[in-house]
């Protein structure tokens, strides 16, 4: 579908559903910035004719709706320097973390990690190796671990967490 979109044609795509209610039936039509073609496998293919900066994401949330790490609340950076980042690693049965914290102040986070995981939280200073308290949830009909994560000023956590069962690993 085409319309005008100022002094040039804009191209969407639309999906449409039939709902009835009372016995009347009626279409929705859903506006997308992409398409999508599913084979019988599953696989899906994205084609979007004019992508605009929201296409992008638009089209993760649709192909991924559990991310892959995600932090409640959003990370704020409330010292003008250092920053707060991670490192994800999936190698050998086990997802490896890295979270780091160079910021002058301490961070206190939720992080969502996607997978039924059981971590460890290892300690880079001291080498410590201790299980991490964490819950398992479903987002978007996927499993994610759901854990409570501190950091001091400028410091660092590995968080480690072998795969229950080999058949549920992810591909890589």
């Amino acid at each position: 579908m085409s319309s005008r979109d100022g002094a040039a044609w804009q191209d969407y795509a639309f999906d449409a559903d039939i709902l009835t209610q009372n016995g009347v039936a009626g279409l929705v039509f859903r506006v997308t910035p992409f398409q999508t073609v599913t084979n019988r496998n599953g696989g899906k293919a994205y084609f979007a004719a004019r992508p605009t900066v929201g296409t992008l994401p638009a089209i993760l949330d649709d192909a991924l709706p559990a991310p892959d790490v995600a932090f409640e609340p959003r990370l704020r950076v409330s010292s003008g320097n250092g920053v707060f980042s991670y490192l994800h690693k999936h190698k050998d049965g086990h997802e490896s973390y890295c979270f780091a914290n160079s910021r002058a102040d301490a961070s206190h986070t939720f992080v969502r990690l996607r997978g039924g995981l059981a971590p460890q939280v290892w300690d880079p200073r001291t080498g410590e190796k201790s299980p991490a308290e964490a819950t398992h949830l479903n987002d978007h009909g996927q499993p994610v671990t759901h854990r409570h994560l501190k950091l001091a000023p400028v410091s660092s956590v590995f968080v480690i967490a072998p795969w229950p069962n080999r058949a549920a690993m992810p591909a890589p």
